[in-house]
């Protein structure tokens, strides 16, 4: 290695056009060009900081001479030019190790590494090359001699040739990719440039936390920044992680509800901290009614101590079962809005994202007064968006001939064949712009009983259901009745959303387990459908159980 020079030979300008001056961000309590200059000369060898002539690189030129580092200055634009004449004072067996200023992880120790297998290989050039090498995105650098270098610039004549230095050596030489033996295989996913803000602020982040960040090792650098990158890809999945298509529905919340309902209407307090806990876990969604109880005031209270401004709440419009069929257009109009400002009252809103009829029957009911007043309502800006909660498959039908319905909640479970007929699959595909939330996924909790709490109902097998529901968990590999359930309807490309209601916070990490798992594909669906018995279809409806 005593037989030629090696000078180490950096690219740097302030002009870059995604991160401005960034050679002067400070690093480590230096500006940053200067600390990869000082890191890059660890082990002796000469620094030349290769920058241009324009005037918006005055200032980086009185930065390097403050600290005592050798600038030079050429063409802006022809870099190759600029490179060239910068070791102009070099014999044409010298060589020029490449770095630029943004990558700043490179020391002398690499560089020797690099250098020592450029002399080994007896290649014209060697370099870093990503992510083939295995190395970190940034650790980066190239080593070729100066004649090969002055026959690019004699012989380049592209713009891209000029621009970017090496593509011509690269063609016209006898060139070698850098390898280092035993590179753990997480580092290719790392990341230690300086092209963005967003790259400074991590490696700011990452040097502060090392005492001596300029006399640090590269390895140990790379090691950091390893440990760094985990921690910070964990944290951000926590912190985004958002159950999008899970829907938190209140109304045990509210009121004590369902079959499978053992522990009766829980404490405020339980309720409260129970959606704080689902907010925290990044469920976005709450289903509430006017008839739910206590549900939309105890949401009220959960959302008022918490921050977050996305989460979105869907609310019913009150069954007003309290008016008479000959109720007066006045009457009517005076119930909708009663209920619609008692809901915001109770929620502390302004405004209901989305307000939908309890019954379908509600929208031509009264002389469409109660329709009238939502569109009114909606038209001032106190409702985002209008849909329905239906019961069958026909009420959706007619509902998708309403232009203004954009949210449909139906009843779906894999025991209900209704939402497999031809006329409403017709129906839906015409109706892209409108959202399906199923509830009642378990049927009201029934799905995951046993036979024995089953309802005698004429013609439906309890013991036979039980029995094929199991055989379905076991051939889907499912972890048990719910998560068969859920991945069902999870599965139907229909459905956009699951509206889940749940009381205690073993019911709430459950879920979120289960949405962490993979819906049925299409194949297990159709199985599903094919293996299940066609039931009567007034069993699908709880109102006429026998319990």
């Amino acid at each position: 290695m005593n037989k030629y020079k090696i000078i180490i030979l950096i690219q740097c300008r302030l002009s870059s056009s995604r991160l401005p001056a960034k050679a002067l961000l400070p690093i480590g309590e230096y500006p940053s060009v200067v600390f990869c200059a000082l890191r890059a000369a660890s082990t002796g060898f000469p620094v030349i900081v290769a920058t241009s002539t324009d005037k918006s690189d005055d200032i980086l030129e009185q930065v390097l001479r403050r600290n005592n580092l050798q600038c030079f200055r050429g063409s802006l634009d022809d870099v190759l030019l600029r490179m060239t004449e910068a070791v102009a004072a070099y014999h044409d067996d010298d060589l020029v190790v490449r770095l630029t200023a943004d990558n700043v992880f490179p020391d002398g120790n690499f560089i020797n590494l690099v250098v020592s297998q450029f002399d080994e290989s007896k290649f014209d050039y060697l370099g870093t090359s990503s992510p083939q090498d295995g190395l970190p995105y940034g650790l980066s650098t190239e080593v070729f001699k100066v004649s090969a270098l002055r026959e690019a610039n004699r012989k380049a004549n592209t713009p891209f040739d000029r621009e970017h230095v090496t593509p011509y050596i690269k063609r016209h030489f006898r060139c070698k990719q850098f390898l280092l033996e035993h590179v753990p295989p997480s580092w290719q996913h790392l990341r230690c440039t300086m092209d963005t803000f967003d790259d400074y602020l991590r490696l700011l982040n990452l040097f502060k936390q090392i005492d001596s960040p300029l006399n640090t090792p590269w390895m140990e650098l790379v090691k950091y920044l390893e440990l760094s990158t985990k921690l910070g890809t964990v944290e951000k999945k926590r912190q985004e992680k958002r159950y999008e298509n899970l829907v938190f529905g209140t109304a045990q919340l509210g009121l004590p509800y369902g079959v499978a309902n053992q522990q009766g209407l829980p404490s405020e307090e339980q309720a409260l901290a129970l959606m704080q806990k689902a907010i925290k876990a990044g469920v976005m969604c709450f289903d509430t009614a006017r008839a739910y109880g206590l549900s939309e005031q105890r949401i009220g209270k959960a959302l008022k101590a918490n921050s977050k401004e996305d989460i979105h709440v869907i609310s019913k419009l009150h069954p007003l079962n309290y008016l008479s069929d000959e109720a007066s257009d006045e009457q009517v109009r005076f119930a909708v809005k009663a209920s619609i400002y008692e809901t915001c009252y109770h929620l502390k809103l302004s405004k209901i994202d989305t307000l939908l009829l309890h019954r379908w029957e509600h929208r031509y009911q009264w002389r469409e007064a109660v329709w009238d007043e939502l569109i009114s309502l909606k038209q001032d800006g106190v409702i985002k968006q209008i849909g329905v909660s239906v019961s069958t498959p026909v009420e959706v039908v007619e509902a998708l001939q309403e232009p203004q319905i954009e949210h449909i909640q139906c009843p779906v479970n894999l025991l209900d064949w209704r939402w497999r007929q031809s006329e409403f699959l017709a129906a839906i595909s015409k109706r892209k712009d409108v959202v399906f939330f199923a509830r009642s996924v378990y049927l009201q909790g029934l799905l995951t009983l046993g036979k024995t709490n089953w309802p005698n109902f004429p013609n439906v097998d309890a013991s036979e259901l039980n029995e094929l529901l199991d055989k379905l968990v076991t051939r889907f590999e499912r972890l048990n009745r719910k998560d068969l359930c859920l991945a069902y309807v999870r599965g139907l490309p229909w459905v956009n959303s699951l509206v889940l209601g749940m009381e205690t916070e073993d019911q709430l990490q459950e879920n979120l387990d289960l949405f962490n798992t993979m819906p049925l594909t299409l194949k297990q669906v159709e199985e599903t459908n094919q293996i299940l018995p066609q039931l009567p279809e007034s069993f699908l409806n709880p109102a006429k159980w026998k319990l």
